[in-house]
């Protein structure tokens, strides 16, 4: 909620077709918060079974290099960043997970990811 109170969800079904680009989804509440009103905007994380391995970065971090490849920037020195190519999974709507490519530790850019693929 907008407090940060956490609710329980329970999935009663979804839409079958797009409404404004996007799949509308039915939720119950399970515990009804007193404060909680119908139409109030919250914000709903889904947790799923499946686990993923890898270093989350946010999405805006991976870019296409001229080759195709998924590519992130690493910065490797002072004023010195080095393409790596990786590969990545969805994580939700801002993040990504990387699966291959970094091993954890390493120096990924997140900002200015634009300007450095066009420096060659």
């Amino acid at each position: 909620t907008e407090s940060g109170e956490p609710l329980k969800l329970n999935l009663l079904g979804t839409g079958l077709e797009l409404r404004e680009q996007a799949l509308p989804v039915q939720l119950r509440i399970v515990q009804p918060a007193p404060a909680l009103a119908v139409g109030q905007p919250v914000k709903v994380f889904v947790q799923l079974k499946e686990k993923k391995r890898g270093v989350v970065i946010p999405s805006t971090a991976a870019a296409r290099a001229p080759s195709g490849d998924l590519v992130v920037w690493l910065h490797t020195a002072a004023e010195r960043f080095v393409p790596h190519k990786v590969q990545v999974q969805p994580l939700d709507a801002a993040s990504v997970v990387v699966t291959q490519g970094l091993a954890g530790g390493e120096r990924v850019v997140v900002q200015g990811v634009p300007a450095l693929a066009q420096v060659r």
